[in-house]
């Protein structure tokens, strides 16, 4: 009774691998959830699978591991190489720290820029939670100073604002960390949600009323019609004066 029910849902899709190192880790935890033990797959089927989903480079690392006789230690040796070449925590630190290293500096505080800074804060809190808790959770590491350089000295100033007297919160934690600044960052960009909502139906409703505009339009067409009723054509001119000067002489 307890047995999972897949019944009417799509089998989910998995990408081919071709030797991106950052997403390795996510992409073989998803290679063996489709392909679990309660499959009852054997290696042989696992290997030829696995093969089936890598290209470039990934899959020429693994070939070199095939055999006339196809058998099922072809399986766990060509996971094996991928770990080796893709999943070592050496190689798994070097991308976190790329990514890191590539984050956009915060120059300017709106929805876009803070939204974007808060995830991948995010993506550097998850990784060092599993392998360096103390990069998240230390003022002084190096990741903390990394990410604190990327932010302008005024938004800086108003995240230091926020944690000032607030250390009764955690008394285990500094007040100022990467915990910190990405629950800071939460509620600034909840706040800019909030602001550009409500920015975005007041224009919305002053869209919606074009009386006011239509009225002022005939009010300022009455008006320079009015005008040209009375203001004589600069061209014209010098002919009708004309023709008053020739009546007079006429009497």
């Amino acid at each position: 009774p307890n047995k999972p029910d897949y019944r009417g849902i799509d089998k989910p899709k998995l990408d081919v691998f071709s030797g991106d190192a950052s997403v390795y880790a996510h992409w073989k935890k998803k290679f063996l959830l489709l392909h679990g033990p309660e499959r009852n797959l054997d290696d042989a089927y696992l290997a030829n699978a696995l093969h089936c989903l890598l290209k470039g480079e990934a899959r020429r690392k693994v070939e070199v591991h095939f055999t006339a006789d196809w058998n099922g230690d072809n399986y766990q040796r060509m996971w094996d190489t991928l770990d080796d070449h893709y999943g070592s925590k050496h190689i798994q630190d070097r991308c976190i720290q790329d990514r890191a290293a590539r984050i956009i500096p915060l120059e300017q505080e709106n929805l876009n820029t803070v939204s974007t800074f808060c995830d991948e804060i995010t993506v550097q809190i998850n990784y060092y939670l599993v392998h360096d808790p103390t990069a998240v959770n230390n003022d002084n590491s190096h990741l903390y100073q990394q990410i604190r350089r990327k932010m302008s000295d005024k938004i800086f100033l108003k995240f230091a604002e926020w944690t000032h007297g607030r250390d009764d919160e955690d008394e285990d934690s500094p007040p100022r960390s990467l915990f910190r600044l990405r629950k800071w960052l939460q509620i600034r960009t909840t706040l800019l949600r909030e602001t550009e909502v409500f920015s975005s139906s007041a224009k919305h409703r002053t869209s919606k009323s074009p009386k006011q505009e239509s009225f002022t339009s005939q009010t300022d067409l009455g008006d320079s019609s009015a005008d040209e009723s009375v203001r004589p054509d600069s061209e014209d001119e010098p002919e009708g004066c004309a023709y008053f000067i020739n009546q007079s002489g006429r009497r």
